[in-house]
């Protein structure tokens, strides 16, 4: 059964998953790929997208057996950047994935990207939220500063200062549209900040993710 289950797990990451990015994602490039482990290399926003999917579609291979679950660590470096000490990086990162839970049976299953782990099932909600607010900074609906700002304000709540509250609250009320605009386009944009104040929306908890993802999508996150 043991050998089985191997020969099946080398299908999928071998095969399977070289048809994926053949048909989705020709731009990445596999380093190695075999037993349960790989490594690829490709452009930032392709790399996440991958992760996500290649997720999905293991579940469906293994028919959601809750007792195989991925794990992922995501490293992002410039171009002229060293290929191994690129991959040191993202190692680190899949530790943080391997270890992050509140005991044992709730460890791995999770993805660390941009320094933050969380769940797969908030990755796909993530990107959704990340492509909206890069939508925003690209039509300058929101700005830069703004969306560092929000950088900041994730960094003061997952660090338990909750002084970001009335900082990000004058924040949004200074360079957002008012609630009371009849621009319903503009109304959106507040609105969606709005939800930000709530502790326990799950927009605030990845809105580290959700800001440099949009910042790096307009050429305006981290050096990395």
């Amino acid at each position: 059964r043991i050998a089985t289950l191997s020969r099946m797990l080398d299908v999928f990451f071998s095969g399977y998953m070289q048809k994926l990015i053949k048909d989705n994602y020709p731009e990445l490039y596999t380093v190695y790929s075999g037993g349960d482990d790989l490594l690829v290399i490709g452009p930032w926003d392709s790399i996440i997208n991958f992760a996500d999917e290649l997720n999905t579609k293991f579940h469906e291979f293994t028919c959601n057996n809750g007792n195989l679950t991925l794990s992922a660590g995501i490293a992002f470096v410039k171009d002229s950047y060293p290929v191994f000490r690129a991959v040191e990086m993202a190692d680190n990162a899949l530790k943080l994935s391997k270890d992050t839970g509140e005991n044992e049976k709730d460890k791995k299953d999770r993805l660390t990207v941009f320094g933050h782990t969380v769940k797969w099932g908030e990755v796909s909600n993530i990107i959704e939220e990340s492509d909206r607010l890069g939508t925003w900074l690209k039509q300058k609906d929101v700005s830069s500063g703004f969306a560092r700002n929000l950088l900041l304000y994730s960094q003061m709540q997952k660090k338990g200062h909750l002084k970001f509250i009335p900082l990000m609250t004058y924040d949004i009320a200074r360079n957002l549209p008012p609630l009371e605009d009849k621009n319903p386009d503009k109304l959106k944009i507040r609105q969606w900040a709005e939800d930000l104040k709530d502790l326990s929306s799950p927009k605030l908890r990845n809105l580290g993710i959700i800001a440099n993802y949009a910042l790096t999508a307009n050429r305006g996150g981290k050096d990395e």
